[in-house]
């Protein structure tokens, strides 16, 4: 996937102060890229299988890389405390 257009999200605060709409804002971009599934599914779902092979490559590979920019949004809206708690966390739905 391309991203042409840079989203800005606001951090989540350390007190968690914001976290509301800190959650809302990410979900938000998350549902604009179409990679809402990452956060409710732990494996490839139906959706990429059906989509088949695109552009020479496999739906697992498709599923991993859009797992990990969801992974890399999440990690880099939290505090650096909260990020090492979830860095190894192996799909967007555990983080």
């Amino acid at each position: 996937m391309t991203d042409d257009i840079r989203i800005s999200i606001e951090n989540l605060a350390a007190n968690g102060s914001n976290w509301v709409s800190c959650r809302d804002r990410m979900v938000w971009a998350i549902e604009s890229r179409e990679l809402a599934e990452h956060l409710t599914e732990a494996s490839m779902t139906q959706t990429y299988i059906d989509a088949g092979t695109v552009g020479h490559q496999t739906p697992q590979s498709r599923w991993n890389m859009d797992n990990g920019i969801v992974k890399r949004l999440i990690g880099a809206l939290v505090p650096n405390n909260v990020f090492l708690q979830i860095k190894s966390m192996p799909n967007a739905k555990e983080v």
